[in-house]
């Protein structure tokens, strides 16, 4: 049986394909539902394609959360450090349980620089030598 999940799928492949053509491959998509009987699932198909996108923009941006406000030019070298190009979107966020450091997510990466982190990674190498 068809999904929404995989038409909303192979619609974005499409788009990627053929960026031109997006108004029309949209257009044929609706068509393609009515013929099969499918218009049911159109509502799943788009709201699939918004998760995409969402998903698609958060890899855009750089989230950085830290115990504090940071400054611009703190910013800028955690943008630098990640390997995020200049101009990238910025999202930060307070988190007091984070006592120093910083997490930063970009590009479905990661960077972890966070004094618990810190003492994680010292508490294992400690034990690995007794």
């Amino acid at each position: 049986m068809l999904k929404a999940r995989d038409i909303a799928n192979t619609l974005i492949k499409q788009a990627k394909l053929y960026p031109d053509s997006q108004n029309a491959l949209v257009s044929q998509m609706f068509e393609y539902l009515k013929v099969k009987h499918l218009e049911h699932i159109a509502p799943d198909v788009l709201k699939h394609l918004e998760r995409k996108v969402l998903v698609e923009d958060s890899r855009q941006q750089l989230r950085i959360i830290s115990p504090h406000g940071v400054s611009k030019a703190t910013l800028e070298k955690i943008r630098s450090f990640v390997g995020a190009p200049d101009g990238v979107s910025i999202r930060t966020d307070i988190d007091e349980n984070i006592v120093s450091g910083f997490v930063a997510y970009y590009a479905d990466k990661k960077f972890d620089t966070s004094g618990k982190r810190t003492l994680a990674q010292l508490k294992v190498a400690v034990t690995e030598h007794i």
